[in-house]
């Protein structure tokens, strides 16, 4: 999401952009935990995968599923950075328009 280049209120972009962080912030979570339960459905039946061909399919396909999971975080991770610095910016905007209106 970047709003650098728009004509939007500066104190209006930056409450779009602190909610869009939320937004990251919930949806890293939500990766972070599916990828724990991948994990342990992994550890689970990994067990049983030498024994099992239709647990061994399982395995795989949840292995692919961890890889993609894994893949959207690191995803998410760089959003999460460009909206921070997006903010950082527009903040450093804030303070010199203020400074400048009361001058």
């Amino acid at each position: 999401m970047d709003l650098s280049h728009t004509r939007l209120p500066i104190q209006h972009r930056l409450r779009l952009l602190e909610a869009y962080k939320k937004d990251l912030v919930t949806k890293s979570k939500v990766i972070r935990a599916s990828i724990r339960s991948l994990e342990e459905q992994i550890e689970n039946l990994e067990a049983t995968a030498h024994t099992s061909l239709v647990d061994r399919l399982i395995v795989e396909d949840l292995h692919a599923s961890l890889k993609k999971a894994e893949e959207d975080f690191e995803i998410v991770g760089g959003q999460w950075d460009r909206v921070s610095n997006e903010i950082e910016e527009a903040w450093g905007k804030s303070l010199l328009v203020s400074a400048a209106a009361e001058a």
